[in-house]
């Protein structure tokens, strides 16, 4: 999964599929860089997005209703904000939601991602990133793909606890991190990102893209009982 989180990335590699189409590149990077589910990505809305040029702090603590209705918290950095707001003022992002205010009514809370219709975007759209990146790998004789759109998840989840062993905080703490932003109630599913990390190490080449995207923001990231900054 490394070496398509690699391309999604670097602009120069990235597979077509990712570099041409903004929507499903924010998917990938809302899975492996915030540890959302595929449903959770539909579930956002337009207001979960802040404008990043009007705070200078490098990310922000969000909430939304994730699985089963819970409230979930989870942390953005400055560098995804950005990519958002560039998303949601698009000539493309304005003529959906003109459809789905023409069918809605401006009062009705707006999705962050609609469809060409005007609707919500539906479930199992973002699982069809997979399916077109594991095609076109194989076409470019890149080999195949084996992978869902909820290793993105488990990436994310593997990266932050390689950066907040890393970054030295205690395993109460990367208990609670983990568990806080992944929206896990069982420490079982958890722990075995932690035990990875610890046994089986981290390559070198991914712990520095794993700072180059939160290195600037441990302070945040890692302050002791850090609660929701809007």
């Amino acid at each position: 999964m490394y070496g398509v989180v690699q391309s999604i990335n670097t602009d120069a590699s990235a597979l077509d599929v990712l570099r041409k189409n903004d929507t499903y590149r924010l998917w990938a990077k809302l899975g492996y860089m915030v540890g959302l589910r595929e449903f959770e990505c539909l579930m956002l809305n337009r207001d979960f997005v802040r404008n990043p040029v009007d705070s200078n702090q490098p990310g922000w603590y969000l909430s939304f209703k994730g699985k089963l209705g819970k409230e979930r918290t989870v942390f953005v950095t400055k560098q995804l904000m950005h990519e958002m707001w560039d998303y949601i003022n698009t000539k493309q992002y304005a003529r959906r939601l003109n459809k789905f205010q023409a069918e809605n009514g401006v009062d009705e809370v707006i999705p962050l991602f609609i469809n060409n219709r005007g609707h919500r975007m539906s479930d199992g759209s973002p699982s069809n990133i997979v399916e077109l990146v594991r095609k076109e790998m194989e076409a470019k004789g890149l080999g195949r793909l084996c992978r869902s759109f909820h290793d993105l998840r488990s990436t994310f989840a593997t990266n932050l606890a390689a950066f907040l062993i890393q970054a030295g905080k205690s395993e109460s703490y990367i208990k609670y991190k983990l568990m806080s932003l992944l929206g896990h109630s069982d420490f079982e599913t958890t722990k075995q990102y932690i035990n990875f990390v610890n046994n089986e190490g981290f390559e070198k080449t991914m712990l520095e893209w794993v700072e180059t995207v939160y290195g600037s923001t441990k302070e945040l990231l890692t302050k002791e009982g850090a609660g929701n900054v809007s």
